[in-house]
C-alpha cells in the first residue's frame, strides 16, 4: 500500500470527513480506521468531535496520546461529595499491587497484576 500524499490530507478527505478533519486523526495512513462522516452523519447542536472508528478492540486503541492516572482524591470524591457509590478501595491499596509487580516476576519478564500498571 503506497502513501502517495506522504500521509497528509487531501481535499477529498477534508470533504468526506468534516468532523474528523478537526483534529489529528485524519491522515492518509489512518483513513481506513474511521467512519465516513458524510455516509454516517450525526446531528450536532453544538460542535462535538466524535471520532467513530472501524477497528477491532474498541475505542481504547485510538486513545489520543493521553493517559490519566488516578490520585488519592479520585478514590475519595464520591464519599466526600455524597454522590454515587464509594470506591471499594483507596489509592493506598494500590501500593500492594505495585509491590506485587516488583516481587512476582517470571524469569526475564515482569508480570502485570490487574489493570493498574
Amino acid at each position: 500500500m503506497g502513501i502517495p500524499h506522504r500521509g497528509s490530507r487531501t481535499q477529498q478527505m477534508i470533504e468526506d470527513y468534516p468532523v474528523l478533519k478537526r483534529d489529528y486523526p485524519l491522515s492518509e495512513e489512518t483513513l481506513d480506521y474511521w467512519v465516513k462522516d458524510k455516509e454516517c452523519p450525526y446531528t450536532e447542536t453544538k460542535p462535538f468531535s466524535w471520532f467513530r472508528g472501524y477497528h477491532v478492540g474498541g475505542r481504547s486503541l485510538m486513545w489520543g496520546r493521553q493517559s490519566y492516572r488516578f490520585n488519592k482524591w479520585d478514590f475519595e470524591a464520591n464519599l466526600k461529595e455524597g454522590i454515587g457509590v464509594d470506591w471499594p478501595i483507596r489509592y493506598d491499596d494500590l501500593a500492594l499491587v505495585q509491590l506485587c509487580r516488583k516481587v512476582c516476576r517470571y524469569p526475564g519478564k515482569q508480570r502485570r497484576i490487574g489493570s493498574f500498571t
